[in-house]
């Protein structure tokens, strides 16, 4: 990767802080070979602790000045230094102190930004970075890529909904996707296609599709919003591997029809099926195919494996979101596949399966991925900077999703204690 070369950004790009080396140098303040070594160590420790990547040799020193309160940006920097505890009660408006400024890189590489900060009696007292022009704070590990398309954000204040408290008994612990028209829940399970419905304490098994009864072993499966359902299926060879071969539509009452398709490429994991598009996942790419048609209407490669796949109407009014997961970091696109956020926390053994839930009823909803080795959720909600971990869920497993068909978000929650259900 091209490093960018740093110091020719730095004035043109920041407003509110001017950093003019040679002249504040020569006039204000002269930094000596120990003022390097010493703030030189206090950076270094700041981006280690924040697992930020950067090269010693490009930090840029110098010496700047702090805007006065009311002047540009002066809010929002003292917002994102607060932020992560740096002495912000030292600033003083168009005081001269010294400077350092190094290009930021996540850990797997990819570009995190121009990080910027001030001193003041050895001890940061502004911190911050800037990607594509806007400012974050140094503890934003991952932030839009794209801020253009999501623009209503997690409402923070309002507290979860008051949810009854049920234990449940249940047979799975996942599921492929929810039918929006009948609640039913499709489970691939032993080689078959299960679908439950949801009765007061527990589901139900409805009706069951074997090997035989398809053709085919059931890979993954995804309702429509009219009830339909689309199944992707295949073959396991004896190594393991698993080749698709079909595309099947189940009509509404989920019985057979004669709209599914043979699929040549055989490389398909995952399914999607929307409003008459069946959307494909095919390792490193997206398949988009007229359901009535059977034509191959797009595609879309990605910079990634897909093990995981799922979407949603993320307000309720249109604006529908993708998500995707490598097994390591999730990936969220907007509808035409653009990349909007990603995480690059590389910790944590996300499974295959991904779902939504709006559990304090603000109208946005959250992403909900699980750790296959600890067994926990992940909650990410939607925040003005990007997707953020949440930690007000319990250490289990969350299943989220309208099972009733009421309107409302219930939240299956698998744990050490037994199984209950909050609706």
């Amino acid at each position: 990767m091209k490093k960018i070369l740093f110091f020719m950004l730095i004035i043109s790009s920041l407003t509110a802080c001017s950093l003019n080396i040679e002249e504040e140098e020569e006039d204000a303040y002269v930094l000596t070979t120990e003022d390097r070594e010493i703030f030189g160590t206090i950076l270094e420790s700041e981006l280690q602790s924040l697992n930020w990547a950067y090269s010693p040799d490009e930090i840029r020193f110098g010496t700047g000045f702090f805007p006065a309160e009311g002047e540009a940006d002066y809010e929002k920097l003292r917002e994102v230094s607060e932020k992560m505890g740096y002495d912000t009660e030292n600033w003083q408006g168009g005081e001269v102190v010294a400077t350092a400024a190094v290009t930021i890189y996540h850990p797997n590489g990819d570009l995190g930004g121009t990080a910027r900060f001030y001193f003041k009696n050895n001890l940061i007292i502004c911190g911050y970075y800037t990607y594509n022009d806007a400012i974050y704070s140094m503890g934003d590990e991952a932030v839009f890529l794209n801020r253009d398309v999501l623009t209503v954000f997690e409402n923070r204040e309002i507290e979860a909904v008051d949810f009854a408290e049920t234990e449940i008994s249940l047979d799975f612990d996942n599921f492929s996707d929810i039918s929006p028209k009948s609640g039913m829940t499709a489970v691939i399970e032993d080689n078959s296609l299960n679908f439950y419905t949801l009765r007061t304490a527990a589901f139900e098994l409805t009706k069951s599709y074997s090997e035989e009864d398809l053709g085919y072993i059931p890979f993954d499966a995804a309702f429509d919003s009219d009830g339909r359902c689309a199944v992707l299926a295949g073959v396991i060879n004896e190594n393991g591997s698993r080749e698709s071969r079909k595309l099947i539509i189940l009509d509404a009452f989920l019985n057979p029809t004669d709209m599914g398709f043979d699929l040549y490429n055989t490389g398909y994991t995952q399914v999607l099926y929307e409003n008459g598009t069946v959307i494909l996942g095919n390792r490193a790419s997206v398949s988009e195919f007229d359901g009535e048609t059977r034509e191959n209407t797009a595609n879309y490669n990605l910079i990634h494996y897909i093990s995981g796949m799922s979407s949603c109407d993320i307000y309720g009014n249109g604006t529908r979101i993708y998500v995707i997961t490598d097994g390591t970091n999730i990936f969220v696109y907007s509808a035409d596949f653009t990349l909007l956020w990603r995480s690059y926390y590389n910790e944590e053994a996300i499974g295959s399966y991904i779902y939504f839930g709006d559990m304090n009823g603000d109208g946005v909803k959250e992403i909900y991925t699980s750790d296959s080795i600890s067994q926990t959720s992940v909650k990410y909600i939607l925040t003005d900077s990007g997707f953020s971990e949440a930690d007000d869920t319990e250490a289990a497993v969350y299943l989220t999703g309208d099972f009733d068909c009421n309107g409302r978000f219930e939240y299956i929650v698998i744990g050490t204690e037994g199984t209950k259900i909050l609706n």
